[in-house]
């Protein structure tokens, strides 16, 4: 396992923000694409994206007809993120094959209807709410909205299929629940995404809980598996619903945003990000996401985004041909062909995680527990007691404002009987309590601290345990250090250059533009707020001549210039 990720090292050894995206097929090509060996779940990804490849014949009709065929005939188990997926695949299968083959549509609708009558049955329970680690969470969800985001939008074809009432009445009850499970703020996790509480079910239990050796889950969001801003805007736009469209333009502007401009998209949060395990599919859904919510309100950022986050894809074998399929496809629909080959003009400036079992005991060690994230990377959880104090080192490569993050696993007991108490830079200490869990201890990230100045260099973080609980030790997991703005500076194929900026603070913030210093053509600019509104920069200059945006909270800011970025290094074309 990485001892310290951090950004910059991770970028140049392990994936390289700045290589540019895999060329496009030659014009007249086809993608090769093969579902051998493939899990049900990976056969339905790669039947989407050839009936995505059909109006362009990038994907003959019978390739389609065959891997559908055999999609068919698998067997999976209904009510399961497995089966939603294929039950999506075969209605969006049916609508395709409709004119072409009446009688295998038929088939194939009445094989996803059959699929989905588990979650049905889920909406039954609609309008009941009950509460999870202090969240109000919707019973009919189940704790598993990414099954009911791939339902809905399988019902969706379903309708588009054959339409009927009570088709319409679950759309309506899924997209409901689904909105409802949006949280976090713009600076705490998950950022503004919908998300489930309940961890006793629906969550790879992937922890470990020291002492009783009990699996314990996170609260784990995972990159690939999410299609909820898909399902709230199609479903919003089918029923004329302007608050589910409002829900998912919270996630696009929240995590999804947060993910494009990062320059890495992880195979998911668990909840500490694990990019190690990244994979094309992960780049496909954000990309899909976030074009399915221009479709529905087509607005210049989601554009932007979509063809920010496709410029991520990598990789080889046959679902990196069915993403690079899909993605593509994606684009044209976003509007956002200009972004294909786009280049990292340099690493973009995104978050570091400190891991605690690196940290430097004082006195007496602390013991490690060797766990595996829901990706299957290995890690370990620090386990604190009473008489372990140590410290971390880290590093940032910009003078900056920082925010501070502690994942740990949540304790069952409340107020400071569980609790660390921490220090930056042997600055002021702070304490962190570790309780909230309801009825099921679980992994999850806090914000400890920030927004914080930090100069460019080595930082430290001491950490002590502080419970009143002697015999509960604190189980850490990870330090996670995220800008307050991230940035990407990037390059289009016709010279173009932009810098994308996204921001986690909650209050207005001044940042300092040294884009804005040189001397140099003027960019054009779109900034919107945490909220979707388009609002008017406002530029500052101090004293010493240094150019102040003031970043609105959870804002993204777009500058786009004719041709290079006034004053920022970039690599040579060798080091590309």
């Amino acid at each position: 396992m990485y001892r310290t990720l951090m950004a910059l090292a991770f970028l140049l050894v392990a994936f390289p923000a700045w290589a540019a995206p895999p060329a496009a097929p030659a014009p007249g090509a086809r993608p090769v694409l093969s579902w051998s060996g493939a899990d049900p779940e990976e056969m339905a990804f790669v039947a989407r994206a050839a009936l995505l490849g059909l109006p362009t014949r990038e994907v003959e009709l019978s390739q389609a007809r065959k891997i559908l065929s055999e999609l068919l005939e698998t067997r999976v188990e209904p009510g399961t993120f497995e089966a939603s997926a294929v039950a999506r695949a075969l209605a969006e299968g049916a609508v395709a094959m409709r004119e072409s083959d009446s009688a295998l549509a038929g088939r194939l609708a009445g094989e996803a209807a059959r699929l989905l009558r588990p979650l049905e049955s889920w909406m039954d329970d609609f309008g009941k709410f009950t509460k999870v680690h202090g969240f109000q969470e919707p019973v009919w969800v189940h704790g598993n909205p990414d099954v009911l985001a791939q339902a809905v939008l399988a019902w969706i074809s379903l309708d588009e299929f054959h339409s009927a009432p009570d088709g319409r009445e679950l759309i309506r009850r899924g997209a409901e629940g689904l909105k409802s499970l949006l949280r976090g703020n713009f600076s705490t996790y998950p950022f503004g995404a919908h998300i489930s509480a309940v961890t006793a079910q629906g969550r790879p239990r992937t922890y470990v809980a020291p002492g009783t050796g009990n699996p314990v889950a996170g609260l784990s969001w995972i990159v690939e598996r999410n299609q909820v801003v898909a399902a709230l805007s199609r479903a919003g736009q089918l029923l004329g619903d302007s608050t589910m469209l409002e829900s998912a333009e919270r996630e696009g502007l929240g995590l999804l945003a947060h993910l494009a401009v990062s320059g890495r998209i992880p195979h998911g949060f668990a909840p500490r990000p694990e990019f190690e395990a990244s994979n094309p599919r992960s780049v496909a859904a954000v990309v899909e996401n976030l074009a399915t919510l221009h479709q529905a309100l087509p607005k210049p950022v989601f554009s932007d985004l979509t063809g920010l986050a496709a410029a991520r894809l990598q990789g080889e074998g046959p679902l990196f041909e069915a993403s690079r399929l899909l993605v593509a496809r994606m684009l044209a629909r976003a509007g956002a062909s200009r972004w294909s080959g786009a280049r990292d003009l340099r690493p973009a400036f995104g978050t570091l995680v400190v891991e605690a079992e690196d940290g430097r005991a004082v006195e007496k060690a602390f013991e490690a527990v060797p766990i595996r994230y829901p990706g299957g990377t290995p890690g370990k959880l620090a386990v604190v007691g009473r008489e372990n104090m140590f410290w971390m080192r880290f590093d940032v490569d910009r003078e900056d404002e920082y925010l501070f993050y502690l994942a740990f696993l949540k304790s069952e007991v409340s107020g400071g009987l569980v609790s660390v108490m921490m220090r930056i830079d042997g600055d002021r200490i702070f304490q962190v309590n570790l309780g909230g869990a309801s009825d099921d201890p679980y992994v999850d990230v806090d914000l400890v601290a920030g927004p914080r100045r930090l100069r460019q260099g080595p930082h430290s973080f001491g950490i002590r345990f502080s419970g009143l609980l002697m015999r509960q030790p604190a189980v850490l997991d990870s330090v996670i250090v995220k800008p307050a703005v991230a940035r990407r500076w990037m390059t289009l194929r016709d010279g173009r250059e932009i810098l994308v900026m996204k921001g986690i603070n909650s209050e207005p913030l001044q940042i300092r533009m040294e884009e804005l210093e040189a001397e140099g053509e003027s960019p054009t600019w779109n900034l919107i707020s945490g909220m979707g509104n388009p609002i008017p920069a406002k530029l500052s200059t101090d004293r010493r001549g240094r150019v102040w945006l003031e970043m609105p909270p959870g804002g993204v800011a777009i500058l786009e210039w004719t041709g290079p970025i006034p004053g920022v290094e970039r690599l040579d074309e060798e080091a590309r």
